[in-house]
């Protein structure tokens, strides 16, 4: 008898720190709704999306004239190349002072992009580049393996006007999925990406991957549909969900059962 209540006894105390982890536990995921390595992260994968336009066009065209005349930069934009070997060499230049694009944001500062003469290989690199007085400092390789898959590697650095800065090292796939049999407009191209990242900020490490495929056309700035999860250390997945479809701003951020949305800059 004595035995049986020491059992319950000790069995009444386990079921109690149970409760009592997970009624903390509760309140630590409840406590979690810190959404600004998600608004970051977010920055990252919109400027990125501009540096891949920007490599397609290149590579396909030879020429930015659509994404300046009914995309996204500005007209004014100065656009020069060269030729040293095998490689084609551009630079698009947008003077040393904010200037407004068609999209409706600013831009200073100078992209290059290398292509080879046989087109399966491309990289873009910024130099003193800032998008809305956001510092972006990056580079991207594409290795085609067909006509219509690319792999991409990249190193990106951002940082904002509070001086705070986010940084990842990234391995993507991209693939034409729209658009392959129309070569002469691009703009009805549509490209799904996948893949995954790590990166750091103030707060440390934290682990990235794309969870539903990343939807990226050519007539729009922005990603248009697509999730993402940042995984930091000890905290809650931050899941970046990038909209079913319409050509927005706009991206749902959630922690846990914590969530709202906001307009990217």
């Amino acid at each position: 008898m004595i035995l049986t209540r020491k059992v319950t006894f000790s069995v009444l105390l386990c079921i109690f720190a149970v409760l009592q982890f997970a009624c903390r536990r509760d309140r630590d995921d409840a406590a979690d709704t810190d959404t600004s390595l998600a608004q970051q992260y977010s920055s990252i994968e919109q400027s990125s999306n501009e540096l891949n336009n920007l490599i397609v066009e290149v590579v396909d065209k030879d020429t930015v004239t659509s994404l300046k005349t009914e995309g996204t930069l500005t007209p004014s934009v100065l656009y020069s190349k060269t030729i040293k070997g095998d490689t084609l060499i551009v630079q698009l230049d947008f003077g040393n002072s904010n200037t407004l694009s068609l999209d409706q944001k600013l831009r200073r500062g100078r992209i290059i992009i290398r292509v080879l003469k046989n087109k399966m290989w491309a990289s873009a690199e910024t130099q003193d580049y800032f998008l809305n007085d956001i510092s972006i400092k990056g580079t991207r390789t594409f290795v085609r393996s067909s006509l219509f898959e690319a792999d991409i590697e990249s190193s990106t650095t951002i940082t904002f006007s509070d001086g705070s800065t986010v940084s990842e090292t990234a391995s993507r796939e991209i693939v034409l999925t729209e658009g392959m049999y129309t070569q002469d407009d691009l703009n009805d191209d549509v490209f799904s990406m996948t893949g995954s990242a790590t990166g750091k900020n103030k707060n440390g490490v934290f682990a990235v991957e794309i969870t539903s495929p990343l939807k990226i056309a050519r007539s729009c700035a922005n990603i248009i549909s697509g999730a993402i999860q940042i995984v930091p250390e000890k905290k809650l997945p931050r899941n970046i969900d990038f909209g079913n479809g319409d050509c927005d701003n706009l991206v749902t951020l959630s922690i846990g059962k914590y969530s709202k949305i906001i307009a990217l800059k």
